[in-house]
């Protein structure tokens, strides 16, 4: 049985219920959250004011509010994606400095606003151990390019990557790292990285 409708309030609704997409929770507004929280805890006198920390924060509350609108972009119906313009690229950060000045601080700031779940912050020396591990793993098993399969591996569990206190001074670790990066880049995946 074929039905025709003609009648443009009918069909206007029917293309209003075609196109309509089940909307997925959405994250909360978080603009200037990280500010805020560093302005708080400047107020409670846990940290001093610092103006070099509030531009790194301006540059993680950028990074936060890309990330969320690329996933809420990635979420959206094939449908949708069509109809809409992908958001920014995100782009990875890397906050360098001297001792005691606050990197770390701020990256567990961003690290705890970010609200997707595929992230993940550790220690840089406990994450070349993992590397390390899963190299000499790999290849115990399998007589395949390694890198390639760790970098599945961390972009499989995690979009954003925080990593605290780089620091490379073995020419090996460069090396390895120079084809990891490459392909976790590759993958979409965000580093922050302190240093």
């Amino acid at each position: 049985m074929l039905v025709l409708v003609n009648h443009p309030l009918v069909i206007t609704d029917m293309l209003k219920k075609f196109f309509q997409r089940a909307i997925p929770e959405q994250y909360p507004d978080l603009s200037g959250l990280l500010e805020k929280q560093h302005n708080y805890q400047v107020a409670q006198n846990h940290i001093q004011h610092d103006n070099a920390q509030l531009i790194a924060l301006q540059h993680l509350q950028t990074l936060l509010d890309h990330i969320l609108a690329f996933v809420d972009y990635d979420r959206n119906t094939v449908t949708h994606k069509l109809l809409s313009s992908p958001p920014e690229k995100c782009k990875s950060l890397y906050i360098f400095g001297d001792v005691g000045r606050g990197k770390s601080m701020l990256m567990a700031l961003f690290y705890e606003a970010c609200p997707i779940k595929q992230k993940r912050r550790l220690h840089f020396n406990m994450f070349m151990l993992e590397v390390h591990a899963f190299i000499h793993e790999w290849r115990q098993k399998y007589n395949t390019d390694a890198i390639s399969a760790m970098a599945k591996k961390i972009r499989a569990s995690a979009l954003v990557l925080c990593l605290d206190e780089f620091h490379v001074t073995d020419i090996a670790d460069a090396m390895i790292l120079e084809r990891l990066f490459s392909k976790l880049f590759e993958s979409g995946i965000i580093v922050v990285i302190t240093s």
